[in-house]
């Protein structure tokens, strides 16, 4: 009976491995799911907050920047004004007429330049200009929005866009309009906000900048579009422009994009290991500069860091929980298989007297219930059995007995049939002869004896002894063929051959000197073949398989070549036996390895050799043989011969 492989897990360690499995994999899943959540979220949220930060940077420049721009604007409208209150006091005291004293304050009106491009204009209290650049005198301007704002107020200051009649496009500009009421004079200083970022000092506003910060140490960042570093906490005025480290490349990225977000890893001097770091930048218009906010991204993640030491542990401690639930469902559901599999093997054993005790009212108990209906028929079935063997083994011995001796009778029918030709023939031949030489006897005696009656006398002796010498040959081959059938009973002696050197020694070189010239033996080898094996009966096999080749096989004056290709296989050698000569047909094939058959009824065949030789591979050698050879292409055996050791 096949022995039954031991599991390498049991039952119920499956059932530990599965659901621990399948509780991992959801929880892990779940976890995965949840922990990509929340880190996107806090991601949008940092994202969100550092936007924030940058918003409120560039809006402490942009108002740092305004005020600056009109404290500047105030001061000049305020120094035209105090020239032109000069010149009236001036008229006042009678030093100089009232129309010099307007035209000494105008021409220094014309004088002041705003930036690069800005301007003082002076309109009237209808909005027709006194003086204005690009203007003739009298334009009436009271219908621009700028003037109307303007001359509302006794002094104010807008912002609004406006181009000059040599420009393409519209550009921001400011002005501050003062009001000189003893000439009803309306003086409007203007300029374009892009041609005065001199005016803006970083001083004035890095104290409320550096201020801002975000997570435990981000801080924002203000870059000129050269590279330099304008606000930052330690690099203040250093370009960064050329640096190989994270800091260039996001100084590099800042002033090429302008607007956006990356990422780097940074290490201060005093740590030890480098951090990912977040920034977002974005170009502050109108001003040759970009602000940016950054801040180590772990300083966000803390809580989603503390979040995975909470799934770890949850994790764990469900873990516990499910092994331990499981171990005991897995435990309530094999102990009783166990019991089944112990009854079992005790039965295998040939305990046939082992029942169950399995009494649940459930599928176990009916598993139970079915083991011992078993056991009860296999007892019963082997009380049969058992007699049926002792009947049959009486019967056996009778029938082998009867084989024996109804064998006997066959192989000595057809032994004697194959000896009765050929000694039948030589008897025959013998009488023959001595006939012929009682004639001749007494023609000598006679003296009638001549040498024509001697000559053919003489020719008949040789012929005849021919006959006698083939049939006597026929008989003697027979007699070794059935010696062959008994080599299975006798002693045998085996040995580790080297077999390119046994096969050429003792095959290839006896043949060699036999065969006729037109005939020729291709031996294949391989290099190195060393094998356990009777050598006796390795040269029955391929010396019967050469000499049916050559009674068989080819005609008279064919040129004829047998191969015998011998190569190593596992535990083994293989022999690849083919010749050119005739073939065998399918329905001959068939009946090849019979005793006592032989397709062309060649007097020197016996009809064993083929049998003699199935009989050494396949029933002493344990080896196998097949003919895969057809009726045009010759004859082709495959052999193969296991090793004995």
């Amino acid at each position: 009976m096949r022995r039954l492989k031991k599991p390498f897990f049991h039952l119920k360690d499956r059932l530990v491995v599965a659901y621990t499995a399948i509780f991992l994999l959801v929880m892990i899943g779940l976890m995965t799911g949840i922990y990509f959540f929340v880190h996107q979220t806090i991601q949008k949220l940092v994202d969100q907050s550092l936007s924030t930060q940058i918003n409120l940077i560039r809006t402490t420049l942009e108002t740092t920047a305004d005020a600056s721009i009109k404290n500047y604007f105030r001061s000049r409208a305020w120094s035209s004004l105090d020239v032109v209150s000069d010149c009236y006091d001036r008229y006042k005291l009678g030093e100089i007429s009232e129309a010099e004293a307007k035209a000494q304050a105008l021409q220094y009106i014309q004088t002041q330049k705003i930036g690069t491009s800005g301007y003082i204009t002076v309109l009237s209290e209808d909005g027709k200009t006194i003086y204005h650049p690009f203007e003739s005198k009298g334009t009436d301007m009271s219908s621009y929005a700028y003037v109307i704002e303007g001359m509302a107020a006794e002094e104010t200051f807008i912002k609004y866009s406006r181009k000059n009649p040599s420009e393409s496009i519209e550009r921001e500009k400011s002005l501050y309009c003062v009001q000189f009421s003893p000439w009803k004079w309306y003086l409007f200083t203007t300029g374009y906000e892009s041609e005065l970022q001199s005016l803006v000092s970083i001083e004035d506003f890095e104290k409320n900048i550096l201020a801002i910060s975000f997570g435990e140490t981000g801080y924002p960042v203000v870059i000129g579009l050269d590279g330099t570093l304008l606000i930052h906490p330690k690099y203040k005025g250093v370009n960064m422009i050329n640096r190989k480290d994270g800091m260039g490349d996001v100084t590099r990225k800042a002033i090429t994009e302008r607007n956006g977000k990356t990422y780097y890893y940074w290490k201060n001097p005093e740590e030890t290991q480098y951090r990912k770091k977040v920034t977002v930048y974005s170009e502050v218009e109108g001003f040759d500069m970009v602000v940016a906010a950054t801040a180590y991204e772990s300083e966000f993640m803390k809580p989603l860091y503390q979040l995975q030491w909470i799934f770890i542990g949850s994790v764990l401690l469900c873990l516990v929980l499910v092994i331990f639930l499981t171990q005991w469902i897995s435990y309530s559901i094999t102990r009783p298989i166990v019991s089944v599999k112990e009854w079992m093997g005790m039965a295998e054993a040939g305990d046939l007297n082992i029942r169950s005790t399995l009494e649940t009212e459930d599928e176990i108990g009916e598993i139970g219930g079915y083991f011992n209906n078993l056991m009860d028929t296999i007892q019963l079935k082997q009380e049969e059995l058992t007699a049926s063997i002792l009947e049959l083994q009486e019967t056996q011995q009778r029938l082998v007995e009867e084989e024996r001796y109804s064998s006997m009778g066959r192989l000595m029918t057809k032994v004697a049939h194959h000896m009765n030709t050929p000694i039948g023939n030589a008897i025959t031949t013998m009488s023959y002869v001595e006939r012929e030489t009682e004639k001749i006897e007494a023609a000598l005696v006679g003296k009638r004896l001549n040498q024509g009656e001697l000559k053919t006398y003489l020719l008949t002796v040789v012929e005849s002894a021919h006959i006698i010498n083939k049939a006597l040959t026929a008989a003697s081959s027979l007699i070794d063929s059935f010696k062959s059938l008994l080599l299975r009973s006798s002693p045998l002696h085996h040995e580790v051959l080297d077999l390119n050197q046994f096969l050429q020694d003792h095959y290839l070189m006896p043949w060699s000197l036999v065969l006729k010239d037109s005939i020729k033996i291709n031996l294949i080898r391989d290099e190195k073949i060393y094998m356990d094996t009777y050598p006796e009966l390795l040269l029955l096999i391929l010396n019967n398989l050469t000499e049916n080749s050559m009674i068989h096989g080819f005609k008279e004056g064919q040129e004829g070549c047998i191969h015998v290709e011998v190569r190593s296989k596992s535990k083994g050698v293989e022999i690849i036996f083919s010749d050119n000569g005739s073939g065998i047909s399918i329905a001959e094939a068939k009946k090849l390895f019979e005793p006592f058959y032989c397709a062309d009824n060649n007097f020197a065949a016996t009809g064993l050799g083929l049998y003699a030789v199935y009989n050494a591979v396949v029933q002493i050698l344990q080896g196998d043989i097949k003919y895969v050879g057809d009726l045009e292409k010759g004859v082709k055996f495959l052999i193969y011969i296991p090793s004995l050791k």
